[in-house]
């Protein structure tokens, strides 16, 4: 992506792609970079938006993610990946310490997305967080209905927040909901 982006350095797509490669390279500094770089270019890029926000919630970053979530939220009202996006800023919510917003957040995402395992055990886990046991058992019940196998592990393996407390409170969440290790 490199090459594309020299070739092309003022097309926003290519700097996202670039910003791709190096977040799963875990070069999150060099991914925040080309993310911005493409919002720079494009600021009404809703992926750019998104995928920098995903990339600071994943990585930890120091800034919080909601504000560029929250971008790809407004510039993308009927993006297919709205459950994704509605799931994530929640996921920055509960990292800011908001419990109750990001539960509403999670919720509407595993609305959006019911059929996203991950989302939906996210939705349990943060209504366990604001003492809202029967929304929790309803969330894993879904979980469980799409994904027998949905568990601590699972979500684990697929999600990996680059705060450890966050996965922590998420994971320990989870486990009062009622989803095996």
């Amino acid at each position: 992506f490199t090459a594309l982006v020299e070739r092309a350095p003022k097309n926003a797509v290519a700097w996202s792609d670039l910003g791709f490669a190096r977040f799963f390279a875990k070069d999150y500094k060099g991914a925040l970079a080309a993310f911005d770089q493409a919002i720079g270019l494009n600021p009404s890029y809703a992926k750019a938006h998104y995928s920098r926000g995903f990339a600071q919630l994943m990585s930890a970053r120091v800034t919080d993610p909601a504000d560029s979530l929250s971008a790809s939220i407004r510039l993308s009202p009927l993006d297919p990946l709205m459950g994704p996006m509605l799931s994530n800023l929640g996921t920055a919510r509960l990292a800011a310490g908001k419990l109750a917003e990001a539960a509403e957040l999670a919720a509407r995402g595993a609305r959006r997305a019911p059929n996203h395992s991950i989302l939906v055990m996210l939705a349990a886990a943060t209504a366990m967080l604001v003492d809202d046991a029967a929304a929790a058992a309803h969330w894993r019940t879904v979980a469980l209905e799409r994904r027998p196998d949905a568990s601590v592990d699972l979500f684990r393996q697929a999600v990996r927040y680059g705060d450890p407390r966050l996965e922590d409170t998420v994971c320990r969440a989870m486990r009062q909901a009622g989803f095996p290790e």
